[in-house]
């Protein structure tokens, strides 16, 4: 961050990187400046996917969206690799729920948008990829309407949204960590072609945030 979309003509994208248009991983097979030799590669979408999985999550059919960003995008990316047909996106600004709607196309995901203050639907997987102060309005609603409920922020802890699902107290809840983890497994395998516990991940996240604090 801030530069995954800068990243993508450094070398040669796969799949989803072309698809999104953004990565975040260059792995260099040759000289740094050899675009021909370099990958391109966006681990977000994968530790996303990973996650959700982890928290039993795949085989989910539907799923809500709140922002219509970037890292909407990798979301809308990874719950379609879960299974989910549905999206429902609610953001303040429809024309920008545009763009997800023709990524949806891509991915065979039908996506529909509820404005912020609109109902919200129930769905199997809710996630939210705005900042903490964007949530205070809706985190009520967001935390009702689903079983697993992953929050893209970790710092500042808890967020309205991470409050919310405790007063539920019947979702399962992933943060931005969880997804920071899983996302380095993914690295640490292109990189090095072994792959590491992803408990081991989580566990130096937590301390070096625990550090900070």
């Amino acid at each position: 961050m801030p530069l995954k979309h800068a990243v993508v003509p450094l070398g040669q994208p796969d799949e989803i990187v072309t698809l999104l248009g953004v990565g975040n991983t260059l792995v260099f097979d040759g000289h740094p400046t050899d675009t021909a030799t370099t990958r391109v590669r966006n681990t977000d979408v994968l530790g996303l996917e990973a996650a959700l999985r982890s928290a039993d999550a795949a085989g989910s059919t539907s799923a809500l969206i709140v922002g219509n960003g970037a890292t909407a995008r990798s979301a809308l990316a990874a719950v379609a690799r879960l299974g989910v047909t549905l999206v429902t996106v609610l953001a303040r600004d429809p024309h920008k729920t545009e763009a997800l709607a023709e990524l949806g196309e891509r991915l065979g995901v039908e996506v529909d948008h509820v404005r912020l203050g609109g109902s919200i639907p129930a769905s199997d997987i809710a996630l939210s990829t705005v900042p903490a102060d964007a949530q205070r309005d809706v985190a009520a609603a967001v935390a009702a309407a689903s079983g697993v409920v992953f929050d893209a922020v970790y710092d500042p802890w808890p967020t309205p949204l991470a409050r919310a699902v405790a007063d539920a107290g019947r979702a399962v809840l992933l943060n931005g960590l969880d997804l920071l983890a899983w996302q380095a497994l993914y690295q640490v395998e292109l990189f090095t072609g072994q792959t590491v516990p992803v408990r081991v991940l989580l566990d130096a996240a937590h301390e070096a945030l625990a550090r900070r604090a």
